[in-house]
């Protein structure tokens, strides 16, 4: 993450205090920006604006569509912006439709399905904003009339943490297993003891259950791990309605072995690696053996009251998902048919045999737009088989998929047991003597099976289409993509430069053409059990029990908005001592009420009666806030220009006391009198001044 730009129809600027808090507490490195006021159309169409020029970061829309009620056609031409500067922004785009006073549901429901096929811009609703705050804890009218500040500060820091949880999602590597406890966990009780009809699943439980459903929807193995009977656990599965079922689970350990030994092995069962795995279970000592027998594990413990569990999961932010594919939606199938094509391999003489009882398809085509998640997807998570290593996001392969010098070409998988899905991507360009390779990956699910020989294949009969002589192929060596290299050397090995950091394959045409895969008449290999692992994973290796500590501190104690600000504002406390003048403290009961409000909005421990308020750092924005504040806490209407004009707590308070004394008819009097007091003052000062000097 490089920087979160942000451009808004309103002044956005309060949500920076909450953004830099949640990307110090996350560990995120990163920049806030924001771009002009209300000039959200012109930073999506601008091609060097704040938008345009950040690259590798987030671009955030701000709206309110309450500030276009007097724009025809307004929501029409920001549909068409949103998706024009999404076809060549260089970092992905998050629309928030922040609420507008009077609800704009309509409108905004139709934004949200227009963007929804959008590559590379996700949309969240002011209805999602909104479900945890009244709409007294939301609207600022005093803010919003004295400077276009419409929310409040607690709305500001649901606003802050929405946008920085899509970021989290984004940045962390990704989750891809969930193991599950069975009792206390899934249902309350013991199995083993109670029978099947004896356990209860109560609403929680159910909760619990339907929110695993969702996360096995959107592409999460789901295993369990429980210290009982097989039997026993089956047959709650088989007797009980419930929301969780046995067709979700893509594997198990139900035995009384060391949870931490029962999750290495359905690691190498599965071929993941540990850092990918989420762990939840009731019991705290559990917890506490996994993460010490696998740290590499992130490891959840519910909490001991059922009824904060949904609050509780609504929390952790690690199961976010913000975009699916269709190989997610199907991949404990998947696992399911490897499961029996491992069965068939056991059985099968020859790797020969074993192909040709597959019935393997490989079929190469062009990119669509419905396949650029995908791609995305496969570039930051493919290790083993990937030649240059390449990372992409969504709005990056968007806008090669816009260049005409590139050719996106994707491969699908089938055979008689069922889908791979996309597993291969290649991504190339011409010049004028050669074929470029840019990216050449593929799923280790399907290497060994001759897809890879099909890719080059293909890749050398379009250098021949294109009447070029050769295909020009990098390959960049980490420690992980060694299968990537042996399949070069074994096929191109003759046509390798040697280079310092990286070699390159320059491979004729007609030899990469000629690329076939011949089985050996040797036994099929068993399966590899060697897990896979995150990109990134050997950074995150230790890192799991700092993960738990997070999503565990992000769930418990930052689970509100209410919780966040406060903790936004004891972060951000400054000593009042660094300051060189006098400190005099406050004496009224107006002077301290008024003292504390300053304090609160300038990040201070104490302000005295005689500090300025510009002196103390307050600027334009801040006294908004300490204008609208002061008017809640005395019940008060008053001109904001009335905190400029009194800079001091004294001055301020006796100004507040004499509107709260005089009777309405007698207080422009008053000031008018104040006023030509004041002048007065100056006037002698000046007069004084002169006289000393002669």
């Amino acid at each position: 993450m490089s920087a979160i730009a942000i451009t808004a129809t309103f002044t956005a600027e309060p949500v920076g205090e909450i953004l830099d808090f949640w990307l110090t507490e996350l560990d995120i490195p990163g920049t806030v920006a924001f771009a002009r006021y209300s000039q959200v159309f012109q930073e999506l169409l601008d091609d060097s604006g704040l938008i345009a020029s950040n690259r590798g970061g987030l671009n955030v829309v701000l709206v309110r569509l309450a500030d276009w009620r007097e724009t025809a056609g307004a929501v029409d031409d920001f549909i068409a912006a949103i998706s024009a500067a999404a076809a060549t922004a260089t970092s992905p785009l998050l629309v928030v439709l922040c609420p507008s006073p009077q609800p704009q549901t309509s409108d905004e429901q139709r934004i949200a399905a227009a963007l929804a096929p959008v590559a590379g811009v996700r949309t969240i609703a002011a209805e999602q904003l909104c479900r945890r705050l009244r709409s007294s804890q939301i609207h600022d009218t005093s803010a919003e009339q004295a400077g276009h500040v419409p929310y409040t500060d607690l709305f500001f820091a649901e606003l802050g943490t929405a946008i920085v949880r899509h970021v989290y999602d984004a940045s962390r590597p990704p989750l891809k297993v969930i193991v599950l406890d069975c009792d206390n966990t899934l249902w309350t009780g013991v199995c083993g003891e109670d029978g099947p009809d004896g356990v209860v699943i109560d609403e929680p439980r159910r909760q619990l259950q339907s929110f695993m459903v969702a996360q096995h929807d959107a592409g999460r193995l789901l295993c369990l791990c429980s210290k009982n009977h097989q039997a026993d656990v089956d047959a709650v599965f088989d007797c009980r309605e419930m929301p969780l079922a046995s067709e979700h689970i893509a594997a198990s350990r139900i035995n009384w072995n060391a949870k931490s030994a029962n999750l290495t092995e359905l690691a190498a069962e599965l071929k993941l690696g540990l850092d990918s795995f989420v762990f939840v279970d009731d019991n705290p000592v559990e917890c506490a053996e996994v993460q010490a027998g696998c740290p590499e594990v992130t490891t959840i413990n519910l909490p001991d009251n059922p009824e904060l569990l949904g609050e509780f999961l609504d929390n952790l932010w690690i199961f976010d998902r913000s975009e699916t594919t269709a190989e997610d939606g199907r991949r404990t199938a998947m696992y399911r048919a490897e499961k029996e094509r491992h069965e068939l391999r056991r059985q099968t003489l020859t790797i020969g045999d074993f192909l040709e009882g597959l019935q393997l398809v490989a079929d190469i085509r062009p990119m669509t737009d419905e396949d650029v998640e995908r791609v995305a997807q496969m570039t930051q998570r493919t290790n083993q088989f990937n030649f240059t290593t390449q990372r992409l996001d969504a709005a990056q392969v968007r806008a090669m998929q816009a260049d005409p010098a590139s050719t996106i070409a994707v491969v699908d998988v089938s055979d008689r047991f069922g889908d791979y899905g996309v597993v291969g991507l290649m991504i190339y360009h011409s010049t004028a003597a050669a074929i470029v390779v840019d990216t050449l990956l593929m799923s280790c699910r399907t290497l060994g099976r001759g897809v890879e020989h099909r890719m080059l294949a293909h890749l050398g009969e379009q250098t021949q289409a294109a009447g070029l002589g050769h295909l020009e192929l990098p390959f960049k060596p980490t420690d992980r993509n060694e299968p990537a290299r042996t399949f070069a050397e074994a096929v191109a090995g003759g046509f390798r430069g040697d280079g310092d950091r990286e070699w390159l394959y320059r491979i004729p045409a007609a030899a990469a053409v000629g690329v076939r895969y011949a089985p050996s008449s040797a036994p099929a290999p068993p399966d590899s059990t060697e897990p896979q692992k995150s990109p990134g994973a050997a950074t995150h290796v230790a890192t799991g029990l700092a993960v738990t500590v997070l999503v565990t501190r992000i769930a418990t104690e930052l689970g509100s908005p209410e919780a966040v600000l406060t903790a936004v504002h004891a972060a951000a406390v400054r000593q009042r001592a660094a300051f060189d003048f006098e400190f005099v403290g406050p004496q009224t009961e107006t002077e301290k009420r008024i003292a504390f409000v300053w304090a609160t909005v300038l990040r201070l421990d104490r302000v005295g009666v005689d500090d300025n308020f510009f002196d103390l750092g307050g600027d334009s924005l801040r006294i908004v806030s300490a204008h609208s504040r002061l008017q809640e806490e005395f019940a008060t209407d008053f001109p904001v220009t009335k905190t400029f004009q009194y800079p001091t707590v004294r001055a301020l308070a006796g100004y507040l006391d004499d509107a709260r004394r005089d009777p309405p008819q007698f207080r422009e009097a008053r000031e008018r009198g104040r006023r030509q007091r004041e002048v007065l003052a100056q006037k002698q000062g000046w007069h004084r001044r002169q006289r000393s000097r002669k």
